[in-house]
């Protein structure tokens, strides 16, 4: 993993926009700290995390509408704690907040 101190966070922030992967995909294919980018990506936009050490951060979920498409043959959840949930075409997405409390700790 690169020091935190000498990566250059706008380039990366920049080359992962443009690559199309995602935070965590590019992260590990260029051997960053996933917290540490996220972090520098919000401070960049403006809403800087203010969460005091220890406590924990309540995730909201937004609405998303998923439009039917024959060729999706699956579902992937990915949180930003790096926790994933993937889910087969035709499964009841109605349960996605069960099985998330069957990952996340309470």
């Amino acid at each position: 993993m690169q020091s935190n101190k000498s990566v250059d966070w706008s380039f990366h922030i920049s080359a992962q926009k443009a690559s199309g992967s995602s935070q965590q995909a590019y992260c590990k294919a260029n051997n960053l700290k996933f917290n540490s980018f996220s972090y520098q990506y919000l401070k960049r936009k403006g809403n800087e995390p203010r969460i005091k050490k220890g406590s924990r951060k309540r995730e909201t979920f937004l609405p998303i509408s998923i439009k039917s498409s024959s060729h999706i043959s699956s579902y992937e959840l990915i949180l930003p704690s790096g926790e994933s949930l993937k889910v087969s075409k035709g499964f009841d997405l109605r349960e996605v907040k069960d099985l998330i409390a069957l990952i996340k700790p309470s």
